[in-house]
């Protein structure tokens, strides 16, 4: 099973996973998640906190655009 790591400031992160278990049928594991440390908490802060600035001043459409192709990707991995 796959182990789907985090994305932070960028880069994906995290070795340490935790199954995630079907809640109907306790048997069955439906992914293998990474956990995040403190540091790893605190460092994503710090990168939406740097990014926020950027989002704030972009436009309806640019925004729009954004969701619109992660909305796609994550349909396509569906």
């Amino acid at each position: 099973m796959t182990l789907h790591h985090n994305l932070i400031a960028g880069e994906w992160v995290g070795s340490n996973g935790v199954e995630n278990i079907n809640p109907s049928n306790t048997k069955e594991v439906v992914g293998l998640y990474a956990t995040a440390s403190a540091d790893d908490a605190k460092t994503a802060i710090a990168a939406a906190k740097a990014a926020f600035p950027a989002w704030s001043r972009s436009g309806i459409l640019e925004r729009h655009a954004i969701l619109k192709k992660t909305a796609d990707e994550i349909l396509a991995r569906k």
